[in-house]
This record gives structure tokens, sequence and C-alpha cells, in this order.
């Protein structure tokens, strides 16, 4: 078993054990294991075949004696028992918003629920408010969070998906017969949310190819096997499809397949106007003879259009702008210089000051923007103003020991209630540059949130918005805003908007982006980390930038530190 997946079983685990009760000091130990595996860089096998576990710093014996056990035997009889023992939807209840695991347990025990559609008629039968330290509005919010995680039935994030991808890509490339592989659909057009994951392959023997894909070790379920098209649904739900198709077709069926159906409609209506047929199968004059296109580009280019990027590819104009030869370039993940929205231990992050710092310059980039939270948020430890005036002088120091390097002094505010940020002018003209960000007082009306930030945005020292509408894909919905107002405002104001690259946000929603590009607003592809790994992120950001039209030039973090420097100090 990898890492990865022995820190999913492990944080699970702990799951299982809230849920059932257990001891904190035990279940903390397993969070602690989690972050130590995290941070370790070591072959997590060589460790296990060396009995090094208890070596690393916050595993003890008897959490090392379970790690060993999945890397070396592929199973945790462990988790497999508690498991067993508690039952699966209590741990889905958990993704309702406001339901802890000692909620979940006092459900479970005082009206004997199991699965989610018990707990929705107790919520209907009004039997979840009369429980001690429920009420009316946990009740209501149970009812609203049960309809969320319906709705959303069926679909990963692309970061979740997205990984899933490429282990099984590794694993058919063992596959000797197959001479091209591509991701298509959804995934290949970077939504942030899919339901499956699509496959094309080019191979010499179908029949080969199928048999290894559903022989892949990671199979639950057998969907369908035949000898050009199979599927299969992975052990953790998410399922996959993959098709054979003869190496004359495959630019065809790469850009058919990719999608999205709006954008095909179109695409074949441009054909229609040539006097041509456009299918999965090839482009197809009057006597039914196809063009030969050995790629995507040569299809396009075969209608007399500009490439257009998959990610682009949702009937949102792109097509128009192919037909002119004007469609944008695009920012991508090399033109980014540095980033902004990060945490440290200052508040709720794990790494140190200097760690992030020497993290990104590892990576390449040229500054970062420590933005730690503000007082107001107290359960992410906040930072009081002499926490500020602390980091600050560390910032300090360690700006003078690094070479080529820049820390610029940030801060996550806290959008008030009211619209002010939290904390005085006087301390909050010495940041560099500030975020502001709604953490709390989510249920206002559409026209009170939305006033609300854009009296932020009217703030002089604010610098960027993060995470503009709060969702949480599949887990929280957006807040009621008013979008258009608030890309309005910010571009009165210069302010930046940021995409949220953390996965569960991906946020400013790209679906706003052709307004953004109308209105020219600035954006900042930022990580939203609370570890340094979490840098890593900035690639699902670039993915949504890229879909939401951004180019490089309207992307702040990609300029050089000197023009970052003079932006926030013009602003201020």
């Amino acid at each position: 078993m990898q890492k990865e997946q022995v820190i999913v079983n492990l944080k699970h685990i702990a799951t299982l054990m809230e849920l059932k009760g257990e001891n904190s000091f035990k279940i903390r130990a397993f969070h602690n294991a989690c972050r130590a595996l995290e941070s370790e860089t070591e072959n997590l096998k060589t460790i296990v075949d060396e009995n090094r576990l208890t070596n690393i710093k916050g595993i003890g014996e008897g959490i090392a004696k379970k790690i060993a056990e999945m890397v070396l035997h592929d199973k945790s009889t462990w988790l497999e028992d508690l498991q067993n023992e508690i039952p699966e939807d209590l741990v889905k209840m958990l993704e309702i918003p406001g339901l802890g695991a000692k909620k979940v347990r006092t459900i479970h025990k005082e009206l004997g629920i199991t699965t989610l559609e018990e707990l929705k008629l107790a919520c209907v039968d009004n039997k979840i408010e009369s429980l001690p330290k429920f009420g009316a509005k946990v009740q209501q919010n149970i009812l609203t969070g049960i309809e969320t995680l319906k709705k959303h039935a069926g679909r990963y994030l692309f970061s979740f998906a997205h990984a899933e991808s490429q282990k099984i890509i590794q694993y058919m490339r063992e596959c000797e017969c197959i001479s091209k592989l591509e991701i298509a659909g959804s995934l290949r057009r970077r939504k942030e949310v899919t339901k499956d994951i699509d496959m094309l392959v080019v191979a010499s023997d179908a029949e080969t190819v199928m048999q290894h894909f559903v022989s892949y070790p990671e199979v639950e379920k057998i969907i369908g096997h035949g000898p050009k098209k199979s599927s299969i649904q992975l052990r953790k739900g998410l399922q996959v499809d993959l098709r054979v198709v003869e190496e004359h077709q495959f630019a065809f069926a790469l850009m058919y397949f990719t999608g999205s159906k709006e954008h095909n409609t179109q695409m074949r209506s441009i054909a229609k106007k040539h006097g041509l047929k456009l299918n999965e199968y090839g482009l197809f004059d009057e006597n039914d003879k196809s063009a030969v296109c050995e790629s995507e580009e040569q299809v396009f280019s075969a209608l007399g259009l500009q490439y257009v990027i998959p990610e682009l590819r949702e009937n949102l104009g792109e097509i128009e702008l192919a037909q002119e030869k004007k469609l944008p370039k695009l920012v991508s993940q090399g033109d980014l210089k540095g980033i902004f929205h990060m945490h440290t231990q200052y508040s709720d992050g794990k790494n140190t000051v200097r760690e992030m710092a020497e993290a990104a310059q590892e990576m390449g980039y040229q500054y970062i923007g420590i933005t730690d939270h503000s007082q107001s948020l107290t359960i992410a430890n906040g930072m009081k103003p002499q926490a500020v005036k602390d980091q600050f002088a560390e910032i300090d120091a360690v700006n003078k020991e690094l070479k080529d390097f820049r820390i610029f002094k940030g801060v996550e505010s806290d959008i008030l209630a009211d619209g002010g940020l939290d904390y005085d002018d006087e301390l909050l003209s010495q940041f560099d540059f500030i975020i502001g960000s709604i953490h709390g007082n989510f249920k206002m009306s559409e026209a009170e949130m939305t006033k609300r930030v854009i009296k932020a945005i009217e703030n002089p020292y604010l610098t960027m918005i993060g995470h503009p509408t709060g969702r949480l894909l599949l887990k929280r919905e957006p807040y009621a805003i008013n979008m258009q107002e608030i890309i309005h405002a910010a571009v009165e104001n210069n302010v930046v908007i940021e995409i949220n690259a953390h996965p569960f946000r991906l946020d400013l929603d790209w679906r706003w982006g052709k307004l953004a590009a109308e209105k020219n607003l600035l954006t900042s592809i930022n990580p939203d980390s609370h570890i340094a790994e979490g840098f890593h992120d900035i690639y699902y950001g670039v993915g949504i930038a890229r879909k939401a039209w951004f180019e490089s030039e309207r992307v702040v973090n990609t300029w050089e530190t000197d023009d970052i420097a003079k932006f926030f100090a013009k602003n201020k």
C-alpha cells in the first residue's frame, strides 16, 4: 500500500474512533501520525522494511504496527474491524455541516438511527430538535445538509479523480500493445467536479487491452466488458470508462468524448456549414470520405478554426473567437513567479515562516505572501496584534537571510458582518497586502452579503478578496452573493479576486470568467495552504484560471517581485 492510501486509512480510522467515542488522546495520535507521514519524504516501504517507523516523530509503536500491516499486507485489520462495527452512513453524516462526531453519536445512541434516510425521517417527524443541544435550527440544517449530499451523490472532486486517473494511466501503460492513451471527458476539461473518468486508447490488440483494464487491482465491480468498450467501478466508487478506437479515428474521438456536449453541438453545426459531417469517427464529405487528421489541432484547422484548448470547450463564446482567430493565450503554471494566501504556525498552519519560504523557493518561486488568520477567527488561532508584530519581526529576519527571495507581510482578515476589516487602520497600514475573506455569518440575504463584501472592497487597505463565494465543493453551497456586482466593484477599486486553488474550493467559479475578462479583472492563483505540501494545489487553481479565460497578464502572481511590490504599495 502506498503512503497516500496509508494516510487516508489512518484518517478514516481516526474518524471511526471518534464515532465510537474513543479516547481523544488516541484519536489525536492518529492525526499526528498522518501529519508526520505527510511531511516524510523518504520511501515509506523502505522505512517499514528497516523497522524505523518509530524514529519518525509523532508515530508510536502501536500505530507503527498498523502502518506496517498496511504497507506490507495491503490491508488494515483494525480498520476492517471498525468498519464492521460502525454503520457506513454514520460516516456520511459527518459531511453534514454542523454535525460532528459527538452529535452523530447522540443521534445513533438516542434514536437508533443508522442511515441517512432514517435521519431525514427523524427530522421530518421533529425528533431531532428534541435531543439535548440540538433544537429546531440544527434540525433544519441537517435536512438541508442531507439534500446537499443527495444532490452531489456520485460526483467527485477534480483532485480526487485526477489522482485516480494518473494511477490507472500508469497501470494501463504496462500494456505494450497500447500506442496512444488519453483522458477525455470533463476531467480533461478540468471541471471542478466530475462523475467518471473517460479514457481513449489506440491499440494493436483490443481484446488484450480490455482484459488488462478489467483486471486493474482497484476494481470493485466490472460494469461492462466488451470488445471495444469496458466500464469498471473502483473501490473508491468512481466509474472508469475505456474505449479502444482506430488510429485514424483517434483525434475525432478524443474531441468528441472530451466534450462538452454543447461545444460539440456547435462544432457539428460549423462542419455542416462547410458541407461536412463531424462525429467521433471522422470529418466526412458528401461522398462519406473522412479528412485525415492526426491531431485535434488538425480537426479544428480543417474547419477553419483556431485550436480551442480542452478547458475552454464549454460553449461560452470560444468557437466564435476561434473563427476570428482571437482566442487569448492563457496562463500556465510555468508563468507563476510567486504565491499568496498561506498559513503558518502563527494561526492554524503546520509550518514555520522559514519552512514555507524554503519550500516555495525549492519549487522555483521568487516570493510568497504569508497570510495568517486575523484575530476574530479564534477557532483558527487568529493573530492578536502582538502576534502580528512578532510575525513581522520574524519575516524581516528570514528575508535578510534568504537570497533572491522575498516574503511579503500579509493577513487573511475576516470581513466582519458590517463589512469592516479585523484590525484598526494603524495596524492594517503596516501589512504589505491584505486578503479579505468571509468565515462566518453565511446566511445573510444576497443584498446584505453583497453590500458587506463591497464595503470591504472599498476599504483602501484591502488588496484581494479570498474564496469569494465561500463554497466547499460537494459539501457547502455558495452563500448568496451578487458576483456581477462584486466583480464590478473589484475592478473599480483595483482589488484582486483570488482563484482559491484548494481542491474543495476552486473559487472564483470559472463560469464568471467571461465577465471577468470583459471587465479586465485581476486575479491571483492562491493555494490557501496550511502546510507546505499544499503549494502543489496550485495545479488545480491554474486549471480553473485557464478555464476562466485568464491570461498571465491578469494573474498578479505571474508578475516579477518588483512589480508586485509596486502594485501593493500603490494600492495602500
